[in-house]
Protein backbone atom coordinates (compact mmCIF):
# COMPACT_ATOMS: atom_id res chain seq x y z
CA UNK A 1 0.00 0.00 0.00
CA UNK A 2 1.27 3.49 -0.89
CA UNK A 3 0.21 6.46 1.23
CA UNK A 4 0.94 9.85 -0.31
CA UNK A 5 -1.48 12.21 1.46
CA UNK A 6 -2.05 13.11 5.09
CA UNK A 7 -3.51 10.82 7.77
CA UNK A 8 -5.02 12.67 10.71
CA UNK A 9 -4.35 10.80 13.97
CA UNK A 10 -2.66 7.49 14.73
CA UNK A 11 -2.08 4.80 12.09
CA UNK A 12 -1.62 1.01 12.32
CA UNK A 13 0.57 -0.60 9.65
CA UNK A 14 -0.68 -4.16 9.13
CA UNK A 15 0.83 -4.92 5.70
CA UNK A 16 3.70 -3.79 3.48
CA UNK A 17 3.32 0.01 3.37
CA UNK A 18 5.21 2.91 1.80
CA UNK A 19 4.42 6.23 3.47
CA UNK A 20 5.43 9.29 1.46
CA UNK A 21 2.91 11.61 3.11
CA UNK A 22 2.35 12.58 6.73
CA UNK A 23 0.75 10.97 9.77
CA UNK A 24 -0.22 13.59 12.37
CA UNK A 25 -0.24 11.02 15.20
CA UNK A 26 1.84 7.97 16.07
CA UNK A 27 2.46 4.96 13.82
CA UNK A 28 2.50 1.32 14.98
CA UNK A 29 4.03 -1.37 12.75
CA UNK A 30 2.42 -4.72 13.59
CA UNK A 31 4.03 -8.18 13.64
CA UNK A 32 4.59 -9.33 10.04
CA UNK A 33 4.15 -5.83 8.59
CA UNK A 34 6.72 -3.50 7.06
CA UNK A 35 6.95 0.26 6.69
CA UNK A 36 9.07 2.28 4.27
CA UNK A 37 8.88 5.85 5.59
CA UNK A 38 9.81 8.57 3.12
CA UNK A 39 7.41 11.06 4.67
CA UNK A 40 6.79 12.34 8.20
CA UNK A 41 5.44 10.77 11.38
CA UNK A 42 4.58 13.62 13.77
CA UNK A 43 4.24 11.31 16.80
CA UNK A 44 6.17 8.22 17.90
CA UNK A 45 6.97 5.25 15.67
CA UNK A 46 6.50 1.88 17.40
CA UNK A 47 7.71 -1.29 15.70
CA UNK A 48 6.36 -4.48 17.26
CA UNK A 49 8.31 -7.76 17.40
CA UNK A 50 8.24 -9.28 13.91
CA UNK A 51 7.70 -5.90 12.24
CA UNK A 52 10.20 -3.97 10.12
CA UNK A 53 10.69 -0.30 9.35
CA UNK A 54 13.05 1.60 7.06
CA UNK A 55 13.14 5.30 7.94
CA UNK A 56 14.26 7.64 5.16
CA UNK A 57 12.00 10.50 6.20
CA UNK A 58 11.37 12.12 9.59
CA UNK A 59 10.00 10.86 12.91
CA UNK A 60 9.25 13.86 15.12
CA UNK A 61 8.79 11.72 18.24
CA UNK A 62 10.72 8.70 19.44
CA UNK A 63 11.39 5.41 17.64
CA UNK A 64 10.70 2.40 19.86
CA UNK A 65 11.32 -1.00 18.31
CA UNK A 66 11.22 -4.68 19.17
CA UNK A 67 11.51 -5.55 15.48
CA UNK A 68 13.97 -4.68 12.73
CA UNK A 69 14.77 -1.06 11.89
CA UNK A 70 16.99 0.74 9.42
CA UNK A 71 17.51 4.47 9.98
CA UNK A 72 18.66 6.67 7.10
CA UNK A 73 16.54 9.74 7.89
CA UNK A 74 15.86 11.95 10.93
CA UNK A 75 14.62 10.97 14.39
CA UNK A 76 13.93 14.02 16.57
CA UNK A 77 13.33 11.96 19.72
CA UNK A 78 15.05 8.94 21.25
CA UNK A 79 15.76 5.59 19.60
CA UNK A 80 15.05 2.56 21.79
CA UNK A 81 15.70 -0.73 20.01
CA UNK A 82 15.37 -4.23 21.44
CA UNK A 83 15.69 -5.88 18.03
CA UNK A 84 17.93 -5.49 15.01
CA UNK A 85 18.96 -1.87 14.39
CA UNK A 86 21.04 -0.38 11.59
CA UNK A 87 21.87 3.33 11.73
CA UNK A 88 23.38 5.00 8.67
CA UNK A 89 26.25 7.44 9.20
CA UNK A 90 24.03 9.95 7.34
CA UNK A 91 21.13 9.56 9.79
CA UNK A 92 20.29 12.40 12.17
CA UNK A 93 19.22 11.39 15.67
CA UNK A 94 18.54 14.26 18.06
CA UNK A 95 17.75 12.18 21.15
CA UNK A 96 19.45 9.34 22.97
CA UNK A 97 20.15 5.92 21.45
CA UNK A 98 19.58 2.72 23.41
CA UNK A 99 20.06 -0.60 21.61
CA UNK A 100 20.12 -4.21 22.73
CA UNK A 101 19.73 -7.25 20.45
Amino acid sequence: MDIIGEIDGDYLVSEETKLSGMVTGSVVVANGASLHLDGTCVGDLLVRKGGTAAIYGTVCGSLISQGTIEIEGTIRGDVVSRGKCEISPHAIIMGKISTKD
